[in-house]
């Protein structure tokens, strides 16, 4: 009997413009959705695990919201020990850290 917990991630660009045809988000110009689930469990796993994602080229971000919750941008890299997200203004990468429940779960990086 093997036991195993899968989380499956799919990213998805959402919309390309806004209702006035204007670039919605900027750094490749698309809206991301992140959608996560989750398979299988085993024996003494943690209730949450803390994910870190990195996003290359999305430096002209303006919202990340987690199932509808808006989450805060910190000003370093060490204030994300919680959920929040910090842009590298050296390369324009987004470090995201959010807390996860093996519940379904979307991100949506504006």
């Amino acid at each position: 009997d093997k036991q195993y917990q899968l989380i499956t991630f799919k990213a998805t660009p959402t919309k390309l413009t806004n209702a006035k045809g204007q670039k919605v988000c900027g750094g490749n110009g698309l809206p991301l959705q992140i959608d996560l689930t989750t398979e299988g469990s085993y024996e003494g796993q943690p209730t949450q695990r803390m994910l870190t994602f990195e996003l290359v080229g999305m430096s002209d971000v303006k919202s990340v919201k987690v199932d509808g919750q808006r989450i805060y941008e910190v000003s370093t890299p060490k204030a994300l020990r919680n959920a929040g997200y910090w842009i590298d203004p050296d390369n324009g990468t987004v470090t995201l850290r959010i807390g996860y429940d093996y519940k379904p779960m979307s991100i949506v990086v504006e």
